[in-house]
């Protein structure tokens, strides 16, 4: 993948459909920036001895490291995979064509310096509902974002490369999940793609976050 770094972490994937449009999504903490094997002080572990001393807490926990990490999905193209399979496309050569970031739509983020800001995703296709867990939010227990996922007319006036958020961050504290949000992201031309528009889930409150976000990249099914 193009960008790849390798402290990303990729914590979940699914197949979203929304009338006659799909995508394949995956959800990942990415890592922005330099990266480095060692510790998140900048200090890299060297393949041979001699090795540093291990910095104290909270930079005491030795891995893959970047600049900073930001919570993004990013959409596939199903016609893209199948040509892998029928062997018309080499397994690298997909590449995602959109990014949401998630960040401002999580609750425990507290500082640039900071993994595993989501977990896994499941899709409801009979109900339209996208779940996307972030782990830690409450404590040492994850809270489960929800979304509904349905298909909107059209993307008009949306530019290759062009990012346009109209999204208010949420309210910080107990109130967070209480706004219904919307943003849109486009990375191609809007004749070339479907939209998927999520807005808030209905339905559910406590112990949920049920944030909304608008207009969402996705291939037209048969468009390959």
């Amino acid at each position: 993948m193009t960008g790849y770094n390798n402290a990303d972490d990729w914590s979940g994937g699914e197949w979203v459909t929304a009338g006659d449009r799909s995508a394949v999504i995956f959800a990942g903490t990415k890592g922005r920036g330099n990266f480095w094997y060692g510790f998140s002080n900048g200090v890299v572990w060297p393949d041979n001895p001699p090795y540093p001393e291990i910095p104290p807490p909270p930079h005491d926990d030795r891995g893959w490291w970047a600049d900073s990490f930001e919570g993004v999905i990013i959409f596939y193209d199903p016609g893209d995979l199948a040509k892998v399979a029928a062997g018309s496309m080499a397994p690298w050569e997909p590449q995602p064509y959109a990014e949401m970031k998630v960040d401002r739509y999580l609750w425990h983020i507290t500082g640039p310096v900071q993994k595993m800001h989501v977990g896994d995703v499941a899709f409801d296709d009979e109900r339209g509902f996208l779940y996307i867990a972030e782990p830690f939010a409450d404590g040492d227990q994850p809270i489960i974002h929800v979304f509904s996922v349905r298909a909107t007319a059209s993307a008009t006036g949306v530019r290759t490369g062009q990012v346009s958020d109209q999204a208010t961050p949420a309210p910080s504290g107990s109130q967070k999940g209480g706004q219904t949000e919307t943003a849109t992201v486009a990375e191609i031309p809007a004749d070339q793609k479907g939209v998927l528009e999520t807005t808030r889930a209905p339905g559910y409150g406590a112990g949920l976050a049920c944030i909304g976000i608008a207009a969402h990249i996705l291939r037209r099914r048969g468009r390959h």
